[in-house]
């Protein structure tokens, strides 16, 4: 139901984190990178490609795996892909929306990818979608951890493209956060008549699609009567699992509709955040609400870090340390190099009076903070003065 409110080239881009919290030493005057170059010949489409991939921050210090986020108009890296990177960093390590993956897909020939049709004419939109599924998908897949749920995001024209993939290979993206699809003039009359028919044979059963619109010009006030058809057929169709969000945003002074991908990600994984008042007695009690969750949203959603850190704080407060040390060791086995876990660990042991149970805690802390572990090396010495070991070593 709707709701208001080529040669494959990739640069590989983590997110910076420093244990402890410490500044990064770089040379004065280093550039800001972005990341890697690899390059392949895309067949179908017979010309190089351009993607920029971001990983999560710890991507490389652990075995998890991360929904993808596909992203249009990648060759916008100062405006959209670094909005993008912002909103899944912010929202990723608040705990608002799984970490994910993304990728922005730099452009070659925009409209004759994105476009269903120019001048009423065929274009290039059909290969451009067995470049994505047979050749980029294949390679992210391959050579990145992923979880099997991919959400398109789609600026300006890559609306157009959106909208003709969902009705043209369902399944291929499992969300959409998109611009108004019929701003853009190439293939209106196409896409609403393929949406009726499509949701009409009882297709697009489950999904989620966000589209974000304002009238501004007069391309904008054109396509209104094209988007108030389509949100007609979805509502007509009465599909439960088929989630239709379009968010009016205000009219100001840009030529270009403001970039929502922190609102579509937000709806798309509402539910996600863990409630402050959620009562936690037990591991099962975190694990409990995202299995519900995985079951809403279609992949395996695992329980945040920072989510886990904290109720195993809260439960330590309480006095409940079996739980405690449950929710922790869960969250040191998930991630060795989790320093949280092994703090709060550390302490546990140290309380409990187990010092060399807490020394081997705070030593993995020391080797993997170095010289910033200065305040845990000297607890180290102290225990193992106090249960005989040697202070030097």
């Amino acid at each position: 139901m709707a709701r208001r409110v080529g040669r494959l080239v990739v640069a590989v881009v983590a997110g910076a984190a420093v244990a402890g919290g410490a500044a990064a030493v770089v040379e004065d005057g280093a550039p800001v990178v972005i990341g890697s170059y690899r390059t392949i010949h895309s067949k179908v489409l017979g010309e190089d490609r351009t993607v920029l991939v971001h990983l999560p921050e710890g991507y490389s210090k652990t075995t998890a795996s991360y929904p993808v986020v596909y992203m249009l108009y990648g060759d916008h890296v100062t405006t959209y892909f670094a909005q993008a990177v912002v909103a899944l960093d912010t929202l990723g390590s608040g705990g608002r929306i799984p970490e994910c993956v993304l990728v922005g897909i730099m452009n070659t020939d925009r409209y004759r990818d994105l476009l269903p049709e120019a001048r009423g004419g065929p274009t290039g939109i059909d290969d451009f979608l067995r470049f994505l599924d047979g050749e980029l998908f294949p390679w992210v897949e391959k050579e990145l951890r992923t979880k099997p749920f991919r959400v398109l995001v789609g600026p300006q024209a890559g609306g157009n493209f959106a909208l003709y993939a969902l009705m043209e290979r369902p399944g291929m993206f499992d969300a959409f956060i998109i611009e108004n699809p019929f701003r853009w003039r190439g293939g209106r009359e196409l896409l609403v008549e393929r949406a009726a028919s499509f949701f009409a044979a009882g297709a697009g059963r489950t999904g989620f699609l966000h589209v974000t619109w304002r009238e501004k010009d007069e391309l904008e006030t054109e396509s209104l009567p094209y988007l108030r058809d389509f949100v007609r057929t979805v509502e007509a169709a009465g599909n439960p699992g088929f989630r239709l969000v379009l968010d009016e945003v205000p009219v100001d002074g840009e030529f270009l509709v403001p970039f929502r991908i922190g609102a579509g990600l937000r709806e798309l994984f509402d539910g996600y955040p863990f409630p402050d008042d959620a009562e936690v007695a037990s591991l099962d009690d975190i694990l409990g609400r995202y299995r519900a969750l995985s079951v809403r949203v279609g992949f395996q959603v695992d329980a945040p870090e920072r989510v886990l850190a904290a109720q195993g704080h809260r439960l330590t407060e309480r006095g409940e340390t079996g739980a405690a040390v449950e929710v922790l060791g869960y969250m040191l086995e998930r991630n060795p190099t989790s320093l949280d876990a092994l703090w709060q660990l550390g302490n546990l042991a140290e309380r409990a009076g187990r010092p060399a149970e807490a020394v081997a805690y705070y030593e993995r802390m020391v080797a993997l903070m170095g010289s910033d572990a200065g305040m845990i090396a000297r607890r180290v010495e102290q225990l193992k003065a106090q249960i005989g070991g040697p202070v030097a070593e």
